[in-house]
């Protein structure tokens, strides 16, 4: 009696086995990934849409660029208070963008749903405040992450003729951020490949 083809068989079958045990740790492992991703995104939406960080973000897109660029070096407890509601906001964006970045959280559905627009609005109103504490206090890295966000959230809108808009008060006129960044690429937020560090 020939055992060869028994063995043989009997290989295979611990070969096939062995294979879809894999099959199935990736696809358990996939699927681990979104429950965290959607857990995360869900808890950073949550945040994002706090009543606390939406009067931040409407005292902010009331600034002036010169009173924004002035926290950077006031002790005025004013403008300390609202230095501490810029950085709370400036966190959770830089922790939005990393996790798109990093492939965590889906672009389109950040953009679309958690923080795109925030985050584009935030960029026109800080970036230059952005870039002088980079260049003063903090380094290169600083708010990296928003930057790359706000530059993907319009690079998203511009490619799909979308608009995002700005505005301060009922009585000003708004602004299309998408058009005023073609408009004004050395203001625009850059990808993170392309920031100098």
């Amino acid at each position: 009696m020939d055992w060869t083809f028994g063995w043989t068989a009997v290989g295979a079958i611990a070969t096939l086995l062995l294979f879809g045990g894999v099959v199935a740790a990736i696809l358990q492992m996939r699927e681990a990934k979104r429950n965290t991703s959607a857990q995360v995104a869900v808890s950073l939406l949550k945040e994002l849409r706090d009543e606390r960080m939406i009067d931040i973000l409407i005292e902010l897109y009331q600034q002036s660029p010169d009173r924004i660029i002035g926290l950077v070096d006031s002790t005025d407890e004013e403008d300390l208070k609202l230095e501490k509601g810029i950085a709370s906001v400036l966190d959770k964006l830089e922790l939005l963008g990393g996790l798109v970045s990093q492939g965590i959280v889906d672009k389109g559905i950040a953009i679309a749903v958690y923080g795109g627009p925030p985050a584009l609005r935030c960029w026109y109103v800080l970036g230059e405040y952005i870039k002088t504490i980079r260049t003063q206090k903090r380094g290169s890295l600083y708010c990296q992450y928003v930057e790359d966000f706000a530059a993907l959230t319009w690079e998203n809108c511009f490619r799909k003729g979308a608009t995002i808009y700005f505005y301060t008060t009922k009585n000003t006129p708004s602004i299309n951020l998408i058009k005023y960044f073609e408009d004004n690429p050395d203001k625009g937020p850059k990808r993170y490949e392309s920031i100098d560090l």
